[in-house]
């Protein structure tokens, strides 16, 4: 094969293949995030074959706030396609659960996206990671 036509295929190989280098793993959300308001911080591991979080800190601990630590609160999730898909989230101030899917932005921050229904209609928050 002529250089330029190696050089050619090379190009060609990685172009295709740069999505899948840019893709998370599905380790890659494991460990502790702190939720957007900075209230409590959820810890997220491999439950079985799906992944869960529970609440592991809470900023300001209150006897209306203890039965809260260690609850799960992110439940089902398995990952597909860069993303975290199928969950659901609990609420523990409304004591609403709701369907849930997240993703990463860069290796620092998970968003988080609770909805009913269709993902459209629902809110997303940004978590950050605690090293």
């Amino acid at each position: 094969m002529k250089p330029a036509r190696r050089i050619l295929w090379s190009l060609v190989l990685l172009i295709v293949s740069f999505p899948a280098l840019l893709r998370a793993e599905p380790q890659d959300i494991t460990g502790q995030w702190l939720v957007a308001d900075g209230f409590a911080r959820i810890k997220i591991e491999p439950c079985a074959d799906r992944f869960c979080g529970k609440v592991s800190w809470l900023r300001k601990l209150t006897d209306k706030n203890r039965p809260v630590l260690g609850m799960t609160v992110l439940s089902d999730f398995s990952y597909q396609d860069g993303r975290w898909i199928g969950g659901r989230i609990f609420d523990p101030e409304t004591m609403r659960t709701y369907d849930c899917r997240m993703w990463l932005e860069g290796s620092q921050v998970l968003v988080v996206r609770g909805y009913l229904g269709l993902p459209l209609f629902g809110r997303e928050e940004r978590w950050t990671r605690v090293e």
